[in-house]
């Protein structure tokens, strides 16, 4: 058990071997903790609790196994952000409470997890890029789930366009006493835009239960349609359906869009107003350079 209260960067670089140890870490100010070493308990868990939202703990070792065998649980809580870089194996149930942000920034086919499931609680966020693993990631009501860069403490970050988050199963919350859960996709281009991929096992009932908010973040006034969830449409589903989806950019109207659960396809479209306004746009404008040549006709 340790706290770290400077705004120092300690980086913990001697192989950890406690084997049948709990690890318990509370990070105050502006401090960065980096695991840049193997941990391979057999018996112990990770407990951090960062107490300020500059404080951040990264994960950057080739290889990294945190969690005890039997799957109990390891938490990340408070309102900091717990980043994890690395390629290495996670085992065990996560579970992000308080305002904390758990970050991935590894690659696609990087930081396979070795089993559980994820919790994202009320005010939390997992968010990032790469694999989570083939586990469960359940989000509570007002738990955020966000593709690509969301999070404080993440100046120093880029953020792809083409980002995606690639789990297992996503049970969603829908709206009781607060909004519900929480899923956060930037939409650069047609070609480019944040995706969920889901690789349910052909047991599984369906590959994801949708609800809560769809939280969208166009760049431009795209319509068109986008596959921002990503299943084995032959053997899995997607049950229900988003409670409600909204562009915070203000590019579209929520009427404007809409998502189909059967494809896992985004539809932005203009509704028939807009669509009209188009059109009469058009006629007027046509109408404009008929009068024109009318007026100023050319020399035969």
């Amino acid at each position: 058990t340790w706290t770290q209260e400077s705004s120092n960067r300690q980086v913990v670089t001697n192989r950890i071997d406690r084997a049948q140890e709990d690890i318990f870490f509370t990070g105050e100010g502006t401090g960065h903790l980096e695991f840049a070493t193997e941990w391979n308990p057999s018996n112990g868990h990770l407990e951090l609790f960062l107490n300020s939202d500059s404080y951040r703990v990264i994960f950057s070792a080739d290889e990294l196994i945190t969690g005890r065998r039997d799957n109990s649980g390891n938490q990340m809580s408070g309102i900091g952000t717990v980043e994890i870089q690395n390629d290495g194996g996670y085992r065990g149930d996560h579970q992000i409470a308080g305002s904390a942000t758990v970050l991935l920034t590894n690659d696609t086919d990087a930081g396979q997890f070795l089993g559980g499931s994820w919790t994202v609680t009320s005010d939390a966020t997992l968010a990032g890029s790469g694999n989570v693993g083939g586990g469960t990631v359940t989000v509570q009501e007002d738990g955020v789930l966000g593709v690509g860069i969301h999070g404080p403490a993440t100046d120093d970050l880029t953020n792809s366009p083409n980002a995606s988050l690639t789990m297992g199963r996503l049970l969603l919350t829908a709206p009781d006493e607060a909004d519900g859960s929480i899923v956060r996709l930037d939409i650069e281009s047609l070609n480019e835009f944040n995706s969920l991929v889901l690789t349910s096992e052909d047991d599984e009932a369906y590959a994801a239960e949708l609800a809560g908010l769809l939280e969208l973040n166009f760049a431009d006034r795209i319509v068109g349609d986008y596959q921002i969830i990503d299943f084995d449409d032959e053997t899995l589903g997607l049950s229900g359906n988003f409670d409600a989806i909204t562009d915070i950019s203000g590019n579209f109207s929520d009427e404007e869009l809409s998502f189909d659960p059967t494809t896992g396809t985004l539809t932005a479209i203009p509704e028939p107003a807009s669509l009209a306004l188009m059109g009469l746009g058009g006629l007027l404008l046509l109408r404009r350079r008929s009068r024109q040549a009318e007026a100023y006709p050319r020399n035969a």
